[in-house]
């Protein structure tokens, strides 16, 4: 994976485009062995303008295609030799504006600022978020799962991991501003507990760590949903994927969704009926999305 990177940056780079590597092999290199972490697919960040100028690029290249209901989407996947690969113009989470606002200076602060680091892949250098905006990309990512159906321990371990090996390069007034504007300090704090206490995760390099009974039981229940469901929701039956129809997946998933949010009011209670407010816009809006473009399409087909 690490040699097919170093070969598509270096061809996108050939005919300008500029992309910077999220998640995934970047933050591998925060592992004392990165190699040992396990693969997933390749998430690249884009500017509105290079986004349109790798679709294009990768177009010839998947093995079938763009799905065309989401040939407009902003985030979209394709197939390419061995590999899955997502281009993303936003790493928004979809839990509340507050939340996606900070991310959308966190971007420009990438595309407009030039604030990246880079990680020296063979001959290739790779563009990663500069450390302090990684460590929000990271953990609004995994906050995202938490909320809407599976989450990785992976994930969060790539999170002690980020911040463990940078601890000495971070902004921490930065990190605790933007955390505030997002409202996410509670859940950054209940992760955090759970972090040192469940996994190791050293105190001293946990920014705004706090040891209270409160964090505590917060970060049990975190550890319950985490065994119950198992990684990135392997336990749960996701049969009906692969036999209902689109609707009854979506009022499935739907359904699912909102028991979960009810579990993790006991976790997080205010935040938890703000992310479902908005979870479910998000859900209808793209529901009729898709629906109206297949109607669309098929009357254009007739």
């Amino acid at each position: 994976m690490n040699n097919f990177i170093g070969g598509l940056i270096e061809k996108m780079r050939a005919i300008g485009i500029d992309a910077v590597l999220v998640k995934g092999q970047g933050v591998a290199q925060c592992y004392k062995r990165p190699l040992w972490r396990s693969s997933g697919d390749i998430d690249l960040l884009l500017s509105e303008e290079n986004f349109h100028k790798a679709r294009e690029f990768l177009r010839p290249l998947t093995k079938n295609g763009f799905d065309p209901v989401f040939e407009q989407a902003r985030n979209i996947s394709a197939q390419v030799s061995l590999w899955e690969i997502e281009l993303h113009d936003n790493q928004f989470c979809g839990l509340s504006n507050r939340v996606d606002l900070v991310i959308k200076e966190i971007q420009d602060d990438i595309f407009f600022c030039g604030n990246v680091r880079s990680w020296m892949n063979g001959k290739t250098p790779v563009f990663l978020p500069g450390i302090n905006n990684d460590i929000l990309f990271v953990f609004t990512h995994f906050l995202k799962h938490f909320f809407k159906g599976g989450l990785g321990l992976r994930q969060i371990c790539d999170w002690c991991r980020l911040l463990w090996t940078n601890r000495s390069s971070i902004d921490y007034d930065l990190l605790g501003n933007r955390l505030r504007r997002m409202g996410l300090l509670s859940e950054w704090r209940a992760f955090g507990y759970y972090a040192v206490n469940f996994l190791g995760m050293p105190e001293e390099a946990m920014p705004f760590y706090i040891t209270t009974k409160r964090w505590g039981k917060k970060a049990v229940l975190i550890n319950c949903f985490l065994l119950e469901v198992g990684n990135m929701g392997h336990n749960r039956d996701n049969s009906y994927y692969g036999k209902s129809s689109f609707f009854v997946r979506k009022v499935m998933s739907y359904n699912r969704r909102v028991l979960d949010l009810c579990r993790h009011s006991r976790i997080f209670p205010v935040d938890s009926v703000k992310f479902l407010i908005r979870i479910t816009s998000n859900g209808v809006i793209d529901y009729f999305n898709k629906v109206g473009y297949r109607d669309l399409r098929n009357a254009s087909d007739n």
